[in-house]
């Protein structure tokens, strides 16, 4: 089975305690599984601003993901943050990166040795040039639900 992810971050201005992230999880077939929602009041994701929510977001979205397709499979993340993908595969032992990014970074490992079965691929898209997918991702972290997928939304997830 192969399951394809859309991820995104989003970070208020209005609200500087909180980032979130949003995720549109899509079949083979071109259709939504499902919608998630993340949120985290953790200093190390916050400072990060909407790049935390990237990352928790990449995050959450994975765990689900492994959960849906079983023991083996694709799955294909799709993010519009170079981060998603780049703390995953360029790390270094001296890399100066933030908490988040390191924490980051081992749970994604940790994922790929608990599930070697399951092919996580990572894959930049640019934001805001009109993927459908992408651009759903953006609106679910920003907590713009469509009502026509309003039955496909999971409650948020704090982390």
């Amino acid at each position: 089975m192969t399951l394809n992810i859309y991820t995104d971050g989003s970070w208020s201005k209005n609200d500087k305690s909180t980032t979130y992230g949003g995720a549109v999880f899509v079949s083979e077939d071109d259709e939504v599984v499902m919608l998630q929602r993340y949120f985290s009041k953790k200093a190390y994701l916050v400072e990060g601003r909407n790049h935390g929510g990237e990352l928790m977001a990449a995050m959450c979205a994975i765990g689900a993901g492994l959960g849906l397709i079983g023991e083996e499979g694709t799955l294909n993340v799709f993010h519009d943050y170079k981060g998603v993908s780049a703390f995953v595969d360029e790390w270094s032992p001296k890399s100066t990166w933030k908490e988040s990014s390191k924490m980051y970074h081992n749970i994604i490992i940790k994922l790929r040795r608990e599930h070697p079965q399951v092919k996580i691929i990572f894959h930049k898209v640019t934001a805001h040039t009109g993927n459908k997918w992408n651009e759903l991702a953006d609106a679910v972290a920003n907590g713009c639900i469509p009502s026509s997928l309003s039955n496909k939304i999971q409650p948020e997830i704090e982390m």
